[in-house]
């Protein structure tokens, strides 16, 4: 069988160490100190500290490049539908009173008491005695007398779900959407870790792993499922905020700021005070977990006692391994201990 993918497993950050650390951030014809001293650090850092950096990650994106565009879409879309109906509501009206009127112009005011074609008495009945068309005569006329009127009975029915329905939800959604903590390398602890909705995320620096591929920029942590086994997140950065495309290019420049931090310091990414840089507005943030610092340190000294990373070559690149059979081992050894 012809394989459709290939598995591609996240290398260690280490690998690319001697790497990063040469990248110069002055161009050619620029002096590497007034580079280091007038540049702003690489999107997407948001902090820069003595102690850690933190890093905006592609949750952004969700919220500013999918969710508010589909809010503002289906308005537009509900917008121009209520707009439609109610303009061929009162063309029917119009055209409805225009020929009774000259129907009775031409046979007389009782012609349509007097007469018995079912056509006509249902013009007539669709007009009440202030020459308005009602609305549920206008329903009955759309969905029944129409060309395609089950069509645009369907129609209806599928868009006023879409408006009532999924619209709200979507605001609610885009109200409600956290702002997510960032990703943040701690230089004290050589540690990176994140959370999400009270559940913390990390890795030693020094053993953390990256995939690049054209999506996103993606650092590998771990963490407590709940049910007590010890996995792997992903976590992804998309540079310039864009969820289809990036090259392997744009990773460089923040993967070398992290690397030289890490490394360096504070001083060296950044001289002078501290950077703090918040570029997007939310209503409600996702909020720190109690007890964060002795609940990171069970959770990284859980990680230390855990032997479950992929091995490596003699190049340093991960070794292929059958996740099924390694989550089947994991449920096994948590049965022994229980």
């Amino acid at each position: 069988m012809v394989k459709l993918y290939e598995r591609v497993y996240p290398v260690p950050l280490r690998n690319k160490r001697n790497e990063l650390l040469n990248i110069s951030f002055a161009s050619p014809h620029e002096d590497p100190e007034t580079a280091r001293t007038h540049r702003r650090p690489p999107e997407p850092v948001i902090q820069v500290n003595e102690h850690y950096c933190a890093v905006n990650h592609n949750a952004v994106s969700v919220r500013n490049l999918f969710l508010i565009p589909w809010i503002l879409g289906l308005l537009l879309t509900a917008c121009w539908h209520i707009d439609e109906f109610f303009y061929e509501w009162k063309a029917l009206e119009r055209s409805a009173s225009r020929y009774i009127e000259s129907t009775k112009k031409m046979f007389g005011d009782n012609y349509f008491i007097e007469t018995n074609d079912p056509v006509e008495i249902r013009m007539y009945n669709r007009i009440n005695k202030k020459g308005e068309m009602p609305l549920e005569k206008y329903l009955s006329q759309r969905y029944y007398y129409m060309v395609g009127g089950m069509r645009v009975l369907y129609t209806d029915i599928l868009l006023v779900f879409l408006y009532i329905i999924i619209l709200p939800g979507l605001i609610f959604w885009a109200i409600r959407y956290p702002k997510l903590a960032p990703l943040y390398f701690d230089r004290d602890k050589r540690v990176v870790y994140t959370w999400r909705k009270g559940r913390i995320m990390a890795q030693w620096y020094d053993d953390i792993r990256i995939l690049e591929n054209i999506s996103a920029l993606t650092f590998v942590l771990r963490g407590d499922r709940k049910d007590g086994m010890l996995w792997w997140y992903h976590i992804k950065i998309q540079p310039h905020g864009n969820p289809i495309f990036n090259t392997v290019e744009s990773y460089q420049p923040i993967l070398a700021f992290i690397a030289q931090f890490m490394e360096y310091g504070k001083d060296h990414v950044w001289p002078g005070n501290a950077y703090h840089y918040e570029p997007n507005f939310y209503f409600f943030k996702d909020k720190k977990p109690d007890n964060f610092s002795a609940k990171l340190d069970v959770l990284l000294a859980n990680i230390r006692r855990t032997d479950d990373e992929p091995p490596l070559d003699e190049q340093g690149n991960p070794i292929p391994i059958d996740l099924k059979a390694l989550k089947a081992r994991k449920i096994a050894e948590m049965n022994q201990h229980q």
